[in-house]
């Protein structure tokens, strides 16, 4: 029974992680309750030899708990994932895949329409939420205000949010989600073509001015070394040059 109960723990976890994700279970997973219930049942007749009721059933015995623990993973999962839907599901798309608009209990992932059996989910360019391939999504379909009419971000331009807000980046000042703007849309200089501070730089006011940090652990612009901290006689000096 202390066998069984471990087999039947490990692997119940794995399913329970598994459903939760909308994946298969993992095979690793799997495979370490195996060599528990294995190890553990490898010890018990050992140990107690004549005094167990019965001996060499391992294999029975692994196969009923298998086959009672797949059986209450399809329970628990219900029908969802067979392509038909079927009770209190908004979707079925033939997968426990939650990324695609159909999710793994079978309802509908905002921003998107699902429809047929198997159900084909499509996002909507202009409903203001941002979903699937779509980068933005300002809640029209008109192009030259940052988000295209297709929900992509356009050149110049940076969005957030549901609806998406976009600014401009490159006109010196910090708008909506920008971490800088530095007037410019260049790279490696500490504020980035899209408007997001570089690692190892921080940049304030408008236009942004940008400077590494010496000592933070990461190297930057003119620094020759950064080793998380500002010691000198450690082969990299206060000021992050090689000594």
């Amino acid at each position: 029974m202390k066998a069984i109960g471990k087999k039947a723990a490990t692997k119940s976890a794995c399913y329970a992680k598994a459903l939760a994700k909308g994946f298969n279970p993992d095979s690793t997973c799997l495979a370490k309750a195996e060599v528990k219930f294995s190890q553990t049942f490898a010890k018990t007749e050992a140990k107690y030899g004549v005094l167990c009721l019965t001996s060499g059933d391992a294999s029975q015995l692994e196969a009923d708990l298998d086959g009672w623990i797949g059986d209450s993973a399809i329970a628990l999962n219900g029908d969802c994932g067979n392509g038909v839907i079927q009770g209190n599901e908004q979707c079925d798309d033939g997968n426990l895949i939650s990324a695609d608009g159909c999710t793994n209990v079978c309802t509908i992932t905002i921003g998107f329409n699902c429809t047929g059996e198997p159900s084909v989910c499509t996002t909507t360019c202009g409903d203001g939420i941002p979903a699937g391939s779509e980068t933005c999504d300002d809640g029209d379909t008109t192009g030259g205000d940052g988000c295209s009419a297709t929900c992509q971000v356009e050149a110049g331009y940076v969005c957030c949010g549901a609806p998406s807000v976009c600014s401009v980046c490159g006109n010196g000042l910090v708008e909506t989600c920008e971490g800088c703007d530095d007037g410019a849309n260049v790279d490696g200089d500490g504020c980035s073509s899209v408007c997001s501070v570089d690692p190892g730089y921080v940049c304030t006011g408008e236009p942004s001015t940008c400077s590494t940090v010496c000592g933070d652990g990461i190297q930057a612009g003119s620094e020759q070394c950064d080793d998380g901290n500002t010691d000198n006689g450690d082969g990299c000096s206060s000021t992050c040059t090689l000594e």
